[in-house]
């Protein structure tokens, strides 16, 4: 029985559609049922609907039948798997195979708890299988998304002696991405702000060398009408690049830090 209410107070209701399926299956026996469950067409005059197995679900707890339970369930988790086989790749996300099993090990948490503690929330499933299981799912990669652009990879870092961290600075120029950094796209995008925001937590000298590098400043210049931030801060040109890695290092490990 559905006891949810919409915004406007109305009772959740089932499809028409779901509703005749229930009244067929009422008139067969339990083998033909089943292997009604393991059909994944939809256009199939066997289908079930997905809607149909949560309300199975709820009669098979309801009658204390566990092993009907289990294989009503084991059907459930087969399509929720078939759709999350292509809603899930991993031209989207990093070890899109364990991001599938934490969708799945949540929906089953959810509906757990909602057949044993708190029935209303699985009147959505019995209501709108594929919105609400569409929800659960887009909701789970997109803060996985996140997380993974938070911890991409990289080694922004200069580990060769000969590198300048001049480099890492200028390469923040950019507004789509950097070889020096590693990161393109939208994970470039959001490494570039951490570092901006980052700058204005440094002591005063770097953030004014790094700060003037940012804008187009040279290091330092022979020429006379030629200013440079050597000049501007009065101090040589060693003591500029030593100001600029150091920034770079506490830079480094500020938005590392902040990274989940």
């Amino acid at each position: 029985m559905l006891t949810r209410r919409r915004a406007d107070g109305s009772l959740y209701t089932r499809r028409i559609a779901t509703d005749a399926k229930l009244i067929q299956l009422a008139s067969v026996s339990r083998t033909d049922t089943l292997a009604r469950l393991s059909k994944h067409d939809r256009n199939h005059s066997d289908y079930l609907p997905s809607e149909c197995l949560v309300y199975l679900l709820r009669a098979a707890v309801g009658d204390d039948d566990l092993r009907w339970f289990n294989a009503i369930c084991s059907a459930l988790m087969a399509r929720c798997a078939l759709n999350l086989r292509w809603a899930v790749n991993a031209g989207v996300l990093r070890d899109s195979e364990g991001v599938r099993e934490d969708i799945l090990s949540e929906f089953t948490l959810k509906i757990s708890e909602a057949l044993h503690e708190d029935p209303e929330q699985l009147d959505v499933f019995e209501v709108a299988f594929d919105l609400a299981f569409a929800a659960l799912r887009t909701d789970r990669i997109r803060s996985e998304a996140l997380r993974q652009r938070r911890q991409s990879t990289f080694n922004p870092q200069p580990t060769d002696a000969d590198d300048d961290p001049d480099r890492w600075i200028l390469a923040l120029a950019s507004d789509d991405g950097s070889d020096v950094v590693g990161l393109y796209g939208a994970e470039y995008e959001i490494f570039r702000k951490s570092v901006l925001a980052a700058i204005n937590r440094l002591p005063a000298a770097e953030q004014e060398a790094i700060s003037l590098r940012l804008q187009g400043w040279q290091i330092s210049s022979e020429e006379a009408d030629m200013n440079s931030i050597a000049k501007h801060c009065g101090v040589d040109e060693r003591t500029v690049r030593n100001r600029i890695r150091s920034g770079v290092k506490r830079l480094i490990e500020l938005t590392q830090a902040e990274r989940p």
